[in-house]
């Protein structure tokens, strides 16, 4: 599932690239940013389903770790990637709120 995710958040994103007429490198900037925010957004997804809760805190770690990667892929495409950003925020909100949800044994 998570390759799944993966890739169609990177085909997004570099099709996006490609209909802006960006240059090969920012479509490969493209490419890793949705690679990147797709992979954090199925962790933060499976945060939120209480799966893994064994490995809650390893999968918020790499949720950050995967947002920032992203952020720095969007920053590489210039001055209009606020937008993109503010989705790695999102996804890192996303990824605390279901952390936080998830029973520990002192709960």
């Amino acid at each position: 599932h998570r390759l799944k995710t993966a890739a169609l958040f990177s085909a997004a994103a570099t099709l996006g690239a490609l209909a802006a007429g960006a240059t090969e490198e920012k479509i490969a900037s493209a490419s890793k940013y949705g690679m990147d925010l797709g992979l954090a957004f199925q962790h933060a997804d499976d945060l939120r389903d209480e799966e893994f809760i064994e490995l809650r805190e390893q999968a918020l770690a790499r949720t950050h770790e995967l947002c920032n990667n992203a952020i720095q892929s969007a920053q590489a495409l210039g001055d209009r990637s606020d937008a993109l950003i503010s989705l790695c925020h999102l996804v890192i909100e996303r990824a605390i709120e279901g952390a936080d949800e998830v029973p520990t044994k002192d709960r």
